[in-house]
């Protein structure tokens, strides 16, 4: 059982009403944070689409916002994660729990910037409280911690905002035409899509279905 205080966005449910509670507190200075840095990451690759300045203090700033609250929430100690510009595909966020490092989809969070601010980046810093609550001193999340499981929904709700595992933004501008290898499991139904760094990282590791508990095995490249 977690230990925690209350929040002063209880039942807050929408966009809107989140966003005034988060205004509201970092102007009473109730939660006084700096913004978390930006840095580059180590798997930053090609050219990087530009973000304006004022939207990435904005994200850096609800980085730095989340990561108190769940200090004080919580009782505990997380860093507050350095960030990067630099994601591609179809996510809008990552977190990388081993640099303690979020990554964002500079392209989603240009096309969508409300919902992004809204959604984003407490979604990420979930994850890394969520590992810091349930495996403390682990870099890598364990089997046994789902991604986007009871535990850290329970976060997502305590920082006001709906446990949603993916987003709902249109993706024709982020997406990169990649190769995609079909990987099968023991259950007769399920394909599991693998890009090419999971396909490689395939070959010297496992990775195991969820449902049968099999080992994935490489099927055919499907494009």
């Amino acid at each position: 059982m977690l230990t925690r205080l209350s929040a002063p966005w209880a039942g807050c449910t929408d966009m809107g009403s989140t966003s005034t509670a988060f205004s509201a507190v970092l102007q009473s200075g109730a939660l006084p944070v700096q913004p978390a840095k930006e840095q580059p990451f180590k798997a930053s690759r090609g050219k990087l689409v530009a973000v304006p300045g004022a939207v990435r203090e904005q994200v850096l700033l609800k980085v730095a916002y989340y990561t108190a609250l769940a200090n004080a929430l919580y009782r505990i100690n997380v860093p507050v994660p350095t960030c990067s510009f630099d994601l591609r595909g179809r996510a809008s966020g990552m977190a990388h729990y081993r640099e303690h490092h979020i990554r964002f989809n500079p392209v989603l969070l240009n096309e969508n910037t409300e919902a992004f601010l809204a959604q984003t980046p407490g979604h990420e810093v979930a994850h890394l409280v969520t590992l810091f609550l349930h495996a403390p001193g682990r870099k890598r999340r364990p089997f046994s911690l789902a991604p986007h499981g009871p535990q850290w929904q329970e976060v997502m709700r305590d920082f006001g905002l709906q446990p949603r595992a993916t987003h709902n933004f249109v993706i024709d501008n982020a997406t990169i035409s990649t190769r995609l290898f079909a990987y099968r499991c023991s259950c007769p139904d399920r394909v599991f899509k693998f890009g090419p760094r999971k396909h490689a990282n395939a070959k010297r590791a496992k990775y195991f279905c969820r449902q049968c508990l099999g080992q994935l095995r490489f099927d055919v490249q499907i494009k």
